[in-house]
């Protein structure tokens, strides 16, 4: 069996601790995309509470209008 050569030990180090890194960053993105999911949900959930709150005291104002009209 043939040894490696310097050159080819030095392709398999480099490529190797690439592959690494791709992974690794893979991996970042598919956590951070899973956050970023996370604060959409969470910031959709606010906005849907703002709604509401606004809704109800919208209607609370309209009905104290009528009443003071009567």
């Amino acid at each position: 069996m043939r040894e490696m050569t310097d050159i080819q030990i030095l392709a398999v180090a480099i490529g190797g601790q690439t592959v690494v890194v791709l992974i690794g960053i893979a991996g970042g993105v598919l956590y951070s995309n899973s956050r970023i999911t996370d604060l959409k949900d969470a910031m959709n959930k606010r906005f849907d509470d703002l709604r509401d709150l606004l809704r109800s005291e919208v209607k609370r104002i309209e009905d104290r209008i009528a009443h003071t009209r009567v």
